[in-house]
């Protein structure tokens, strides 16, 4: 039953294909599927673009929490805020797109953690380390 079905399927494709090409010059079937393909590949190529684009974000953002978290471990609390401001502003690029609630927590603790900072008020490793955990886990999670 089911070969008869595949079969007709297959048929009515291979039939519905001829009587396509017979209808129409065979440049203009040749530059419709060239149109076709090209699109195709745009597209996954874009997706692909801003994949990269959001991955390289995450990777900038850690990068200056890392360092601001060596720069609070050191101190050095104004450089600190600094550090965690332009790892906030990498994490804003890179949610362009996404609006997970994950990405939207990272952020608020990112913002407490530098209005803390800019305050004069102390963090707590542990925060930190929570940030750095979420942060490894939407690397990995990309």
């Amino acid at each position: 039953m089911w070969k008869l079905i595949w079969r007709s399927f297959v048929l009515s494709g291979v039939f519905w294909a001829g009587y396509y090409l017979g209808q129409h010059p065979m440049s203009e079937v040749t530059q419709t599927i060239q149109s076709l393909s090209d699109r195709v590949a745009e597209r996954t190529l874009r997706l692909d673009q801003v994949h990269e684009f959001s991955q390289r974000e995450f990777f900038a953002a850690k990068a200056r929490l890392l360092e601001g978290k060596a720069e609070y471990l050191d101190g050095q609390y104004e450089k600190a805020t600094r550090e965690l401001d332009k790892a906030l502003l990498h994490l804003k690029k890179a949610s362009g797109r996404d609006t997970g609630s994950l990405l939207k927590s990272l952020i608020g603790q990112v913002q407490g953690m530098k209005h803390s900072l800019a305050s004069g008020d102390q963090i707590s490793p542990k925060t930190i380390e929570e940030v750095q955990k979420k942060l490894d886990t939407m690397l990995a999670d990309r």
